[in-house]
């Protein structure tokens, strides 16, 4: 992997999320998004309107259709404020803020360190094999080698296969994180819009955790190869040791054994599983996230919460 080009490999996925911004700002340029925005803000504010009218006939009072007919009015602010600045709130602000996160735990750009990680995977199998093979054999010596290891060499070629699928794996999940950001971005105007009426709020609650989600990708599949490369080259090295110690191979760095093989075997396909399975995790810290978010706002604009409560009580 001495020579493969990560940066460039990976180029593609920032672009993604730029044209995915530009299609948004092209919705934004159509004035659908706003016209969508202003009809379900008149819908909310004519039956804000109507539960007034009802509580005066009724001798009620409107105290409570008032309040929430302010509360209307900052939902709308809110939103339109979302809707004028989207570019910087939901594309800018957001991959800001993991990028931080990524550069904090020391992941860089998202690519040298992280594919310094997956090349360093590799170091112990590639230490395997010089044991076996030698840059000096002939071809002849070669196959000797080759059959005399025949069940060694298949089974370190088995973990090599897993440690390539791990390191596609990190690719895919990279490059679909952003592109997912991407198709995000480029439909996210609709979504806010509909986020200024409370009966279709959820949708743009969806929205924004799978924008979350798809920006999480990329962190996740990084500390995981970090995490698991430090992991499996510090087994690795024990293995080696061990095995060195009990054949006196002195300058062996690693052993050349079925047990170290299939153990290599079974800690690569380990870093497979996980890898395959880090767009989950970026899912269950991103759902954890959005709850406690959503509980904070919930703080400060009391009728996402209370309006389920309000419209049991008229209904009683």
């Amino acid at each position: 992997m001495d020579g493969f080009d990560a940066a460039e490999l990976l180029s593609a996925g920032p672009t993604i999320v730029g044209l995915g911004v530009e299609l948004a700002n092209s919705m934004l340029s159509s004035g659908f998004a706003h016209k969508v925005f202003g009809a379900f803000a008149a819908l909310a504010a004519a039956i804000a309107g109507v539960k007034i009218l009802l509580e005066i006939i009724e001798g009620e009072g409107a105290g409570e259709a008032l309040a929430e007919l302010v509360e209307l009015i900052l939902v709308v602010g809110i939103f339109l404020f979302m809707l004028q600045n989207y570019a910087w709130i939901f594309a800018d602000s957001i991959k800001a803020l993991f990028a931080g996160l990524a550069g904090a735990m020391g992941l860089g750009s998202g690519t040298e360190d992280v594919f310094g990680g997956i090349k360093a995977l590799f170091k112990p199998i590639q230490n395997a094999f010089g044991v076996i093979f030698s840059p000096d054999d002939s071809w002849y010596s070669a196959i000797i080698k080759f059959v005399s290891n025949f069940l060694t060499v298949v089974v370190l070629l088995t973990a090599l296969v897993a440690l390539i699928g791990a390191s596609i794996a990190y690719v895919a999940v990279y490059l679909m994180g952003d592109a997912l950001a991407g198709v995000a971005l480029a439909v996210g105007p609709f979504f806010v819009s509909l986020g200024v009426w409370e009966v279709t709020r959820g949708w743009f609650r969806n929205w924004l955790e799978f924008l979350v989600v798809a920006f999480m990708y990329k962190v996740v599949a990084g500390v995981l190869v970090l995490l698991l490369a430090k992991a499996f080259n510090a087994q690795m090295a024990s293995l080696a040791s061990g095995a060195i110690y009990a054949t006196g191979g002195a300058g062996v760095e690693a052993a050349v054994s079925i047990g170290f093989a299939v153990k290599a075997v079974i800690l690569a396909s380990v870093i497979l599983y996980l890898l395959l399975t880090a767009p989950s995790i970026a899912h269950g810290l991103a759902k954890g996230g959005m709850s406690m978010a959503e509980s904070f706002v919930k703080g400060i604009i009391p009728g996402m919460s209370q309006s389920g409560k309000s419209a049991g009580g008229h209904a009683k």
